[in-house]
């Protein structure tokens, strides 16, 4: 193996984008496999292949670290496992340059005495070529199936062996075969209706700086950001998080598209709640003097509201469900929703915690100090006191939901009035608590 220090390494020609990216012809399929083509571009494999020796010493240095507590055998299993997965991914890809060095031979690109790093100069130069060209073709509007580009990747990845090829692009089969495994562009599922009733389309050049938008074509959310004068858009995606999280995006994985032309929606209900600690102590106190003993709650993040109504369910697809937190009503004369904070732009559920327990027993979902609602949140259900969120989403909803007709808003809500259930101050929280009859 030739041996490269940080930053150093074969280098490939940029090739520079000619035309603007049409973000009218965008689709999901498309935006995730071309995020997985950048992930498994050149210079991120190079460099993963000039440094496996280093990524296993220093995982090894850190199992002998004493830095790890004693007692925590999960944390040094975990560094083992990692340390035999990059010993697996090294000899993978040795396994591959030697399967494309015999077909570099068998057709005249190389002498029978070219050394490892020729064979993967050439062979990564030439997936360079061939990731860019794809890039531009499903970003054009190509379909999967359709892409030159693509096939003639799959060719040269199965020049090496076939265990290699299976570590090595399993993502962009699975793509092809429409399967989305563990990531996917943000709100693909059931948002373009709301969007679409609620909002005009705009250009994309005409707005402003670290705008959140929505792109229609594809059905999912992005970012504007202005390099140089021209605007680029951030893709945002999805991906599967820990079982342990709540399933709330604080960060998202992005896809930067540059040189942008099209239409999209600009979003304007991101943000956080008007009224600031008063309106959690007017929250608070309403919930207590109504009599209700247990609350649960759930904070979420204001973009996967409309297609989770759209659903019917609220629910975090890796989790198969939710997990709320239980509050006891009378075991404290404080504002006891401690991570609900007016400066962040997320929303939260309010549960009737009793009907909840009764139904399922906290011993039975009990979960590091949640509890788990499997199978999600129906928006029916009768344990939903409210759903917090700001004034303009609220309206926006309303007037959407308003639109359906009422076999579509029965199937959703059910008995449930969705004006009761979406709240933005505390007078209609009064309002909801009284229509259940606390």
């Amino acid at each position: 193996m030739v041996e490269y220090t940080d930053g150093e390494g074969p280098e490939f020609q940029d090739n520079a984008d000619v035309d603007p990216i049409n973000i009218d012809t965008l689709n999901p399929r498309s935006l995730l496999t071309v995020y997985l083509l950048r992930i498994f571009n050149p210079d991120s494999l190079l460099q993963r292949a000039w440094n496996f020796d280093d990524e296993i010493h220093d995982r090894e240095e850190r199992y002998k670290s004493k830095k790890i507590k004693s007692g925590r055998e999960d944390v040094k299993i975990q560094i083992l496992n990692s340390i035999e997965e990059i010993k697996m991914r090294k000899e993978y890809h040795h396994e591959l340059v030697e399967g494309v060095k015999r077909k570099f031979i068998e057709e005249g690109l190389l002498d029978e005495d070219a050394d490892e790093e020729d064979t993967v100069v050439l062979f990564y130069s030439a997936v360079s070529e061939s990731l860019h060209s794809a890039e531009q073709e499903l970003l054009s509007g190509v379909l999967i199936e359709d892409s030159q580009s693509l096939a003639r990747l799959r060719l040269l990845m199965s020049w090496g062996d076939q265990e290699s090829v299976e570590h090595l692009v399993p993502e962009l089969e699975s793509i092809r075969e429409g399967n989305y495994r563990n990531i996917k562009p943000s709100g693909v599922v059931g948002s373009t209706d709301f969007m679409l009733n609620q909002y005009e389309l705009v250009d994309v050049n005409t707005l402003k700086l670290d705008q959140l938008i929505f792109i229609p074509s594809a059905g999912c959310y992005g970012v504007v950001r202005i390099v140089d004068g021209d605007p680029q858009i951030d893709v945002v995606f999805d991906t599967i998080r820990p079982k342990y999280t709540t399933g709330l995006p604080m960060s998202h994985p992005k896809l930067t598209l540059e040189n942008v032309a099209g239409g999209c929606i600009p979003i304007d209900w991101y943000q956080g709640l008007d009224g600031g600690e008063e309106m959690y102590k007017g929250i608070w106190n309403v919930l207590k003097q109504s009599g209700i003993q247990t609350i649960e709650t759930h904070m979420f993040d204001p973009m996967y509201l409309p297609g989770a109504i759209d659903n019917g369910k609220f629910s975090i697809p890796h989790m198969e469900g939710v997990l709320v937190e239980t509050r006891e009503m009378d075991t404290s004369d404080e504002i006891n929703l401690k991570y609900v904070n007016q400066k962040m732009p997320y929303f939260f559920f309010i549960l009737d915690g009793d009907q909840l327990l009764q139904r399922l027993p906290l011993e039975e979902n009990h979960f590091n100090g949640y509890h788990h609602i499997k199978g999600g949140i129906n928006f029916n259900d009768k344990a939903i006191i409210s759903i917090v969120l700001s004034d303009n989403m609220r309206e926006r909803l309303l007037s959407w939901i308003a639109s359906w007709n009422e076999e579509d808003c029965r199937r959703i809500f059910g008995d449930n009035d969705p004006s009761k259930i979406f709240i933005s101050n505390v007078s209609q929280l009064e309002e909801s608590v009284k229509a259940r009859g606390n």
